[in-house]
């Protein structure tokens, strides 16, 4: 962007001549300059870097206006059936009530605060009844409606037990908790705690899998494959200081065991998915995990 007022450059409108010109001067016919600068005007073709206006070079009027530079941001579609399901979001967001949570975040989270947990799940109002939480202070519940609860934030980086009321507006039976952000990088740590569980989520939109793709994941939208060897590769970055990982799917809950590979029936993790972990006993209080980079 050449200035945030829209001024008149050397050049004027008209036909450009056939034969070569001499800046700065530019091409000097026609009876109107061209215009430029990042001008607020009702056309969008005048709000450029420069733009060939009508405009007399007398005309007096002034524009001012400004431009944007946003991050590109996604609508993360997470599928849920009737019951209880397991979910995370990847959105960089946390969501909050009241104050800032006190708690584990990945890096350069972008806090967002809401009236009331209802406002982040707006987009499946009236289709659940329950969510569930775990972090380093407990476990939280909320319970639609209720004006009051000890669940007072959402998180990417988390993993949340939500309940879809069988009477929920499904679609071949699914319906789709919808947030829009700016997508979470794949590489951010997320905290966990030693010798203790965790409900983790997943960032990314990568989802992980053994062997083949199972038909009993409903992926989000977007959603990328990336085949690995085993699940161990997924979970590398905490290699030796984890005991389980479990998963649920619309048709039951699948364990993978680092030390019993063989016997594990988790062959695939993916976003929107929350997965519960089992953190070894360690000398630091933390540990921190990175999902594997596709």
């Amino acid at each position: 962007m050449h200035g945030n007022a829209m001024e008149w450059c050397s050049d004027y409108y008209g036909y450009y001549p056939e034969t070569p010109v001499t800046d700065p001067k530019g091409p000097e016919s026609g009876l109107y300059h061209v215009v430029r600068g990042g001008a607020y005007y009702s056309m969008a073709r005048y709000c450029r870097s420069a733009s060939r206006s009508f405009q007399s070079e007398t005309y007096q009027g002034r524009s001012f206006g400004f431009r944007l530079a946003a991050s590109p941001f996604s609508i993360q579609k997470i599928p849920l059936y009737a019951g209880w399901n397991l979910i995370s979001f990847g959105i960089n967001k946390c969501f909050y009530v009241g104050t800032k949570p006190n708690a584990p975040m990945i890096d350069n989270i972008s806090y967002v605060k809401v009236d009331h947990i209802m406002d982040i799940l707006h987009s499946i109002d009236g289709a659940y009844k329950y969510i569930r939480a775990y972090d380093c202070t407990g476990a939280k519940s909320y319970e639609y409606g209720s004006l009051w609860s000890d669940m007072t934030y959402m998180a990417a980086g988390y993993g949340y037990w939500i309940y879809i009321k069988e009477d929920a507006n499904f679609e071949n039976g699914l319906i789709y908790l919808e947030l829009e952000g700016e997508m979470a990088s794949v590489d951010k740590i997320i905290q966990l705690r030693s010798n203790q569980w965790a409900l983790m989520g997943v960032l990314g939109n990568t989802a992980f899998c053994q062997d083949n793709v199972p038909d009993y994941v409903d992926f989000p939208s977007d959603t990328k494959i990336d085949f690995v060897s085993s699940m161990a590769d997924v979970f590398q970055s905490i290699n030796d200081q984890y005991i389980l990982v479990k998963g649920k799917y619309k048709n039951g809950s699948y364990v993978f065991t680092p030390d019993d590979i063989q016997h594990s029936d988790l062959k695939c993790i993916s976003p929107g998915f929350g997965y519960i972990v089992k953190i070894n006993q360690d000398q630091n209080p933390t540990v921190n995990f990175v999902w594997k980079k596709p």
